[in-house]
C-alpha cells in the first residue's frame, strides 16, 4: 500500500512538471497544449508510440463530463481509455493518440469542433500522421461528442467508436455517416443516456447500407461500458480503430458521362391568399442519360420571425447539430408516399404552409431519393417586411445535395 502511495505521488509530480513519462517499452504519454482561435490553451494528452514514423494512424479520444476543466489529471483519474493507456494496461499501440480536454466553459464537444480540427491538423503537420487513417472514440459526453463531431466533419474520420452516446436519428444524419464505419456500444441498464439512441441510429445506418454495428451489454450501467469495450480482447476495439483502411480498387478515369446529377432550388415564394399563406417551391434537376430517376419524398419550408435566427438554424441542420433549443423556428411540409418523380425538368410544388402571420423569413428544402439513397437540398432563406398582406420571395442559385449521391 505504501509503495502504491509513493508511485501515485511520483506520478503527480511528473504531471505537474510536464515531464514526459514512459508507457510500456519506450512509448511516452505527455501533457501538451496548442492555441486555437477558440480555445487558448487547448490542453491535451499525447501518446507517442515507441518507434514513431510518418504515416502512422491517429486516434482521437473525447472524455466524458468529469474531465472538463484545466487540469489534465481529471481525465486520467477515472476508469476508462486514457487511464488504461497511461498505466500500460492496453500495452503498446502502433499509433499516435491525442486526448484533448474540453474547457469547463463549454457544454459539449461540438462546441469545440473547430479546435479539434486544428488539433488534428497540428498532428498532421508536426508528426506526419496518416490523414486517411484518423479515428474517433469517446464515452458518455465523449460518446455523444464522437457522434456529433463525426457528423460535423464526416470526411475527417476513417472510423468511429462512440460509447454510451446520444445522436439524433434523422435522414440527414444517416446520409452523413452512411460511408463512415461505426462500432457503437451501450449498456442495456444505462439510466443516464438512453441506449435506444445509438440502437435506433445504427439500425438506420444499416438499413441505408452503412458499415455499422452496435453492441448492447446486458445489465451494464453507463459507467460499466468503457472497461467492457476497451479491455475486451475479443472486441479488440483499439486495433479496429488503428487498422489501415483497405485500398479502394482503381477508379475509372473521370468522364463527363459518369457524373450523376445536380439538384437546385431556384425560386420559392410565400404569398397571402384568401385561404391562407401559399408556398411555391421550384426545384430544378439536371440529370444525365445513365442516372436513376429522382423522387421527391418531402418538400417544405422552415420559417421564423428573424432571418438571422433562421440562417443559424439551417446551418445547424446542415452540420448535423442539435436544433432542439431553437423552437422559434417552425416547419411546414408535405410528403408523398410514392414520391413525386420528374426527370429532365423542374418540380413545382404549391401548398399552404404558414399558420402564423408573424413569420418574416422562410427557407425551402426538399428531401429526395435516387437509387435508394436519400439526400436533402436547401434553398436560400429570404425575408419579407411583413407576412400580413405581403409575401416573401427567394431566388437562389444556392443548392446543396448529398455527396454520396
Amino acid at each position: 500500500m505504501r509503495m502504491k502511495r509513493v508511485l501515485a505521488l511520483c506520478l503527480s509530480i511528473l504531471l505537474l512538471c510536464d515531464v514526459p513519462f514512459t508507457v510500456g517499452a519506450a512509448a511516452t504519454f505527455t501533457a501538451e497544449s496548442i492555441t486555437t482561435a477558440d480555445i487558448a490553451p487547448f490542453r491535451f494528452w499525447l501518446y507517442t508510440p515507441a518507434e514513431p514514423t510518418a504515416g502512422m494512424p491517429l486516434i482521437v479520444y473525447l472524455h466524458g463530463g468529469s474531465g472538463k476543466g484545466d487540469d489534465l489529471t481529471l481525465i486520467t483519474a477515472v476508469d476508462g481509455f486514457p487511464k488504461y493507456l497511461m498505466d500500460g494496461t492496453l500495452g503498446a499501440l502502433n499509433a499516435y493518440v491525442v486526448i484533448p480536454q474540453l474547457p469547463g466553459t463549454l457544454t459539449g464537444w461540438t462546441n469545440a469542433g473547430a479546435s479539434l480540427m486544428a488539433l488534428i491538423n497540428h498532428m498532421k503537420n508536426t508528426y506526419g500522421v496518416d490523414p486517411d487513417n484518423i479515428s474517433l472514440t469517446g464515452h458518455s459526453m465523449g460518446g455523444t461528442g464522437t457522434w456529433g463531431v463525426a457528423l460535423a466533419y464526416p470526411a475527417t474520420f476513417a472510423r468511429i467508436a462512440p460509447l454510451s452516446g446520444s445522436v439524433r436519428n434523422n435522414i440527414l444524419n444517416v446520409s452523413k455517416l452512411r460511408n463512415v464505419p461505426v462500432r457503437a456500444f451501450v449498456g442495456a441498464a444505462d439510466t443516464i443516456v438512453s441506449p435506444d439512441s445509438s440502437l435506433d441510429f445504427v439500425a438506420a445506418l444499416q438499413e441505408a447500407g452503412g458499415d455499422a454495428a452496435v453492441t448492447s451489454f446486458p445489465g451494464a450501467t453507463h459507467f460499466d461500458v468503457p472497461s467492457l469495450v476497451y479491455l475486451d480482447k475479443d472486441i479488440d476495439i483499439v486495433n479496429w480503430l488503428i487498422d489501415a483502411p483497405e485500398a479502394d480498387p482503381p477508379a475509372d478515369p473521370p468522364a463527363e458521362e459518369q457524373a450523376l446529377f445536380t439538384v437546385s432550388i431556384g425560386e420559392f415564394s410565400i404569398r397571402q391568399e384568401e385561404t391562407g399563406y401559399s408556398a411555391l417551391i421550384r426545384a430544378s434537376l439536371t440529370l444525365l442519360d445513365d442516372t436513376p430517376d429522382i423522387k421527391v419524398m418531402e418538400y417544405g419550408v422552415y420559417y421564423a420571425t428573424d432571418i438571422d435566427v433562421l440562417n443559424s438554424f439551417v446551418a445547424l441542420l446542415k452540420s448535423g447539430g442539435d436544433t432542439a433549443g431553437m423552437a422559434v423556428v417552425k416547419r411546414s411540409y408535405a410528403t408523398s408516399e410514392t414520391g413525386l418523380s420528374k426527370v429532365y425538368g423542374t418540380f413545382a410544388f404549391r401548398f399552404h404552409p404558414i399558420r402564423e402571420n408573424r413569420a418574416r423569413a422562410a427557407a425551402p428544402y426538399i428531401i429526395y431519393e435516387a437509387d435508394g439513397v436519400q439526400g436533402v437540398a436547401y434553398g436560400a432563406a429570404a425575408a419579407g417586411s411583413t407576412m400580413l398582406g405581403g409575401y416573401i420571395t427567394g431566388i437562389g442559385p444556392t443548392l446543396e445535395f448529398a455527396d454520396e449521391l
